[in-house]
């Protein structure tokens, strides 16, 4: 990193002493927090909704005949595969589940660690790893069967990739394409990344076009393919017509009736008109929807009576916000709101987080029918009660640190804009995409949101270091060809 003048000369002395000095302070983080990993393996208890019930059955499904026929396409086959690995080698019960999150979940945190150690901001990457391990709603998806944790894993991986020096060009794209390409098989939204990701790319590569000779149409190019080629891999799987079925009635359908867009008075409510209309007046409070929108427990009917729309549904989606743009701007709005839990009674991940802290055994769903077994083998007491009280205690100190992270997020955009650092764009334009991404289908639970979470703090942390960088005589390209030479 580059060294602002002082006034004094800085001997080499001293910078081996800041070497030292911040090498020990960023393994002491992370063995604090592979401590704090193992204090909540044991102190917190594993969390059962109706989702997990889908992939302990998908896990069972997955590499059997009944596959075709049992298979849910609304979701794609990374998770169940872990799980049923998992599962294989410690056996169906909850530390099956708590091992493998918390792999994921401790891999993230260390992927954005490495990510901000590269681009020269060594204290926060030792600050995240603790700062991260005590998160209470990330400890709350590492001990839930779910899939956020594995999202946010796949997004602190695109982050260290794409921040990477391009040392050899044909290879970085290749990893690129390779993440989305993964990060699709796992949670499909990922896959949409792939246009803010060769930006990102594009603008890092133009950066270094200097020092490496590369002509502006061969990165314009190579960033074309890293859109491209996750789409063509993501190919094989999209095609099959259940998977837009699926995606039409559980993401389109439920979208637009969750937010209400389309007036009970429109043709499309024709055969489900009462049942919408009552939806609607349960859930207004004061005469407005909640940021939520119809109650969770209310939207299922009419979603379900509109089923023979779901082949159907991109269109639907689309004549609905030509339609009724104030309606849809309106769903928009609470909808990204939701996003940043400003209003806890709103909040899936409040509520998923309380019912795992507050002491005892936990699952939020019974056992649906004609599902494997999974609750009784799942379902444990904390070892140590203390572990989750001490989580309920900071919560609310982290909530306030996610709600400024959306504005360290927005302020390192605009930073990155100004001063064309890539960096900045990546750690900025990743989260925001994969939160607008959500936030535009109406995707009304902010567990979607989740996963970029972790990626907010980690702005909020390093954004003080950035800002100071900004006084720095070197260029931010610059810097990034210094840390490419410092790897080779």
């Amino acid at each position: 990193m580059p060294q602002r003048d002082t006034g004094r000369p800085i001997t080499t002395e001293t910078r081996s002493g800041v070497r030292k000095g911040t090498k020990w302070l960023y393994r002491g983080a992370i063995s604090l927090a592979i401590i704090i990993y193992l204090i909540e393996a044991f102190g917190v208890p594993l969390l059962v909704t109706f989702d997990s019930y889908w992939y302990a059955k998908l896990a069972e499904v997955l590499g059997t005949a009944r596959f075709a026929t049992d298979w849910d396409y609304l979701r794609t086959p990374i998770f169940p595969l872990l799980l049923k690995l998992f599962f294989r080698l410690i056996g169906r019960q909850p530390l099956a589940v708590i091992a493998l999150q918390g792999v994921l979940g401790f891999g993230g945190i260390w992927l954005l660690s490495a990510g901000l150690n590269r681009v020269g901001r060594k204290i926060e990457a030792a600050i995240l790893f603790p700062l991260l391990a005590l998160f209470p709603t990330l400890v709350t998806y590492e001990h839930a069967l779910l899939t956020e944790i594995g999202t946010f894993f796949f997004l602190a991986l695109l982050l260290y990739t794409v921040t990477a020096p391009i040392l050899h060009p044909v290879r970085r794209v290749a990893e690129l394409a390779g993440v989305l390409t993964l990060g699709f098989y796992f949670r499909s939204s990922i896959l949409y990344l792939s246009p803010a990701v060769a930006l990102v790319y594009a603008i890092g590569a133009r950066n270094q076009a200097g020092a490496s000779g590369r002509s502006i149409p061969r990165i314009s190019g190579e960033a074309l393919a890293v859109m491209l080629i996750p789409l063509l891999l993501a190919y094989p799987w999209q095609r099959n017509p259940l998977v837009a079925e699926r995606t039409g009635k559980s993401v389109l359908l439920y979208g637009l009736v969750r937010q209400a867009v389309v007036p009970p008075a429109d043709p499309l409510w024709a055969t489900a008109r009462a049942a919408y209309q009552d939806a609607i007046d349960q859930s207004v409070n004061d005469g407005k929807l909640p940021l939520g929108g119809i109650k969770d427990q209310l939207v299922y009917k009419p979603v379900d009576l509109l089923y023979g729309y779901a082949s159907q549904a991109f269109p639907v989606f689309g004549k609905a916000i030509i339609r009724y743009p104030h309606r849809y701007l309106a769903g928009l709005v609470r909808t990204s709101l939701l996003f940043t839990e400003i209003t806890p009674s709103d909040s899936d991940n409040v509520a998923l987080r309380e019912a795992l802290l507050a002491g005892g055994i936990y699952a939020v769903s019974r056992q649906p029918r004609d599902f494997p077994p999974l609750e009784a083998g799942m379902m444990r007491p904390a070892a140590a009660p203390g572990v989750a009280q001490c989580l309920r205690f900071v919560a609310p100190f982290y909530n306030i640190l996610v709600l400024v992270g959306f504005g360290a997020t927005f302020a390192l955009l605009a930073y990155g804009i100004f001063r064309n650092d890539s960096p900045a764009l990546a750690f900025s334009i990743i989260p925001l995409v994969f939160l607008l991404l959500h936030a535009l289908l109406l995707v009304s639970q902010d567990r979607m949101a989740m996963p970029t979470y972790p990626l907010l703090l980690m702005n909020l942390v390093s954004l003080p270091g950035i800002f100071r960088a900004r006084f720095a005589r070197v260029h931010p390209s610059t810097r990034v060809r210094a840390a490419a030479a410092h790897l080779v």
